[in-house]
C-alpha cells in the first residue's frame, strides 16, 4: 500500500501530469454525448480538440500476460472519439472518450508545479461531473476497471547537458538507458529505450520511456525525455464496492509513489541537486 512519503524537486523537469481512469460502460458513449458534456463545463473550457481514441489497456499478470507500451493510440477510419477540452490558461486538459477519462496538468508558465494533492482533487471533481452527466443525461452507468498516472519530464539542452557526450551526467551509472557513447569512430547521437517493472504483489506496472527529441513547436529546443506511467487494476477492500473513489485514489497514490521512487533511483545526485531535491509531498 502507498505510504505517501516521497521525494520531490522544487525545480523538477516535469512538464505534464496525467491522472486517468479506464472504465467499461453499460451502453455506447458517442461523440454527441461527449460534446454535450463539454457544454456543461462553463466558459473556462473554451477550446475543443479531437484526437484518436486511446485503446483499452489492461495490466495482466502471470504466464499469459503481455507488456504493452505506456500509451497506445488506436488508428482507424472512423471519426475520432476522444475529445479534449483545454482551459483558457492552457494548463489544464480534460480528455474523454468511450472507456476513458483523463485529466492533465501542463506547464505553460514555468512556475512551480502544483502538488499532487491539488491535481488529484481536481481530477476527482471533474471525473464526478463526467460520470454523473452520463448517468443522468444519457442513462449510461460506467464501471471503472483501472487507474493510470503519467509524469512527463523534459530535460532541456543547456541545463544539465550541452551535447550527447554529457547525457551520462543526468543518470546514475547503473541506470543509463543508452549504450556506449562512442564505438571506434562512432558517436552516439540519438536513443530511445523502455523499461517495465511489476508493482508487487500484482498491484500494477510501471513503464519508463526514455528518448531524445526536439520540441515539435520549437525545433531549437532539444530535450532528453523521461516519461513514467503507472497503471493497475482496481483492488477494493472486502467491504468496498469496486467503483468507489477510495479504490481509484489508492491506485493513483500508489502509482505516484512508484513514479517518484523510480525517478529518484534513475537520476544522478548532480541532477537532483540541480532540480533542488527536497522531502515532502511532490
Amino acid at each position: 500500500m502507498p505510504s505517501g512519503d516521497v521525494t520531490y524537486f522544487a525545480k523538477a523537469p516535469i512538464v505534464e501530469r496525467v491522472l486517468g481512469v479506464q472504465f467499461a460502460s453499460a451502453g455506447p458513449i458517442h461523440a454527441g454525448m461527449l460534446g454535450a458534456f463539454w457544454k456543461t463545463l462553463g466558459p473556462e473550457w473554451k477550446q475543443l480538440n479531437e484526437a484518436s481514441p486511446i485503446e483499452q489497456q489492461f495490466e495482466e499478470f502471470g504466464k499469459a500476460r503481455t507488456v504493452r507500451p505506456a500509451l497506445s493510440v488506436t488508428l482507424s477510419k472512423r471519426p475520432p472519439l476522444r475529445l479534449q477540452f483545454l482551459n483558457t490558461e492552457g494548463n489544464r486538459l480534460i480528455q474523454v472518450q468511450d472507456g476513458r477519462f483523463h485529466f492533465n496538468w501542463r506547464d505553460e508558465s514555468g512556475d512551480d508545479y502544483p502538488r499532487f494533492a491539488q491535481i488529484k482533487t481536481e481530477f476527482f471533481a471533474h471525473y464526478d461531473k463526467f460520470r454523473t452527466f452520463l448517468l443522468i443525461e444519457a442513462g449510461v452507468a460506467i464501471a471503472p476497471n483501472q487507474w493510470e498516472i503519467t509524469y512527463v519530464n523534459h530535460i532541456a539542452r543547456d541545463t544539465l547537458w550541452q551535447a550527447p557526450g554529457e547525457w551520462p551526467a543526468v543518470f546514475r551509472n547503473q541506470a543509463r538507458p543508452f549504450g556506449p557513447m562512442a564505438i571506434d569512430g562512432l558517436e552516439l547521437s540519438d536513443f530511445e529505450a523502455s523499461w517495465h517493472y511489476d508493482i508487487a504483489p500484482e498491484l500494477g506496472r510501471l513503464h519508463i520511456e526514455f528518448g531524445h527529441a526536439f520540441l515539435q513547436r520549437d525545433e531549437r529546443l532539444e530535450l532528453l525525455i523521461i516519461n513514467l506511467t503507472a497503471r493497475g487494476p482496481l483492488k477494493p477492500e472486502p467491504d468496498e464496492p469496486a467503483d468507489c473513489d477510495a479504490v481509484i485514489e489508492r491506485g493513483l497514490t500508489l502509482g505516484r509513489e512508484k513514479i517518484c521512487m523510480a525517478f529518484e533511483a534513475i537520476t544522478s545526485p548532480t541532477a537532483q541537486q540541480y532540480w533542488k531535491r527536497q522531502n515532502g509531498d511532490g
